[in-house]
């Protein structure tokens, strides 16, 4: 399959909500790109007692995007902020990106700077991020081979042969062993396919 990179530095978030009642908030983003096959999370540095005004200066996060799942509108760029605490880590609120959007308003020539809108956890705006990112040219990569079925055991009684069996977390290129319990049930290897999710975001005008 056809895919291609993105390459995405997040620089600072403004005016976003203080969700610490007796305390200077210490915050940190954690990024990712739902709806294809690349799962991984990228954390930034906390910023400590940053406020509402957090900085970040880190190396750029790195993304193998499917470019049919690119163009077809299916994937989705999310920064999430997080007030990190001693006994309980706080949502403070998230930035939801189409990922087709910052390829259509990307250049070949320069990186582009954009700012989009937080969310708070109610979809309420409250303060921005800012960023800058850059796409790299496509490339091949071989398809992930799809899941191969798991044959049931005749001897499991029928009231737990009737339970769906659970569902494997995905990540890209990866291999999970399962098993379902039963010491004679043989293990299978699986390989993963991608979540198709769509969520939209704000961008500042």
């Amino acid at each position: 399959m056809d895919c291609r990179t993105l390459e995405l530095r997040l620089l600072s978030a403004d005016q976003i909500k203080n969700v610490n009642n007796f305390s200077t908030m210490d915050v940190y983003a954690v990024v990712s790109v739902s709806g294809g096959a690349d799962k991984h999370k990228f954390i930034t540095p906390i910023h400590k007692n940053c406020g509402t005004h957090p900085r970040w200066n880190h190396s750029p996060f790195t993304f193998t995007l499917d470019d049919a799942a690119l163009n077809q509108n299916r994937l989705t760029l999310k920064i999430k902020l997080i007030s990190d605490r001693i006994l309980k880590e706080t949502k403070i609120g998230k930035a939801v990106i189409p990922v087709s959007q910052l390829l259509e308003n990307s250049g070949k020539d320069n990186i582009p700077y954009v700012t989009y809108t937080v969310l708070r956890p109610k979809e309420k705006p409250q303060g921005y991020v800012t960023f800058v990112y850059k796409f790299g040219e496509k490339f091949w990569a071989p398809l992930p081979v799809q899941p191969k079925a798991q044959k049931e055991v005749l001897e499991q009684p029928r009231s737990l042969m009737s339970m769906p069996h659970p569902q494997a977390e995905y990540e890209y290129s990866s291999l999970l062993h399962l098993s379902y319990g039963y010491p004679l049930q043989p293990q299978a290897e699986y390989e993963y396919s991608s979540i198709v999710q769509q969520n939209y975001g704000y961008p500042i005008q």
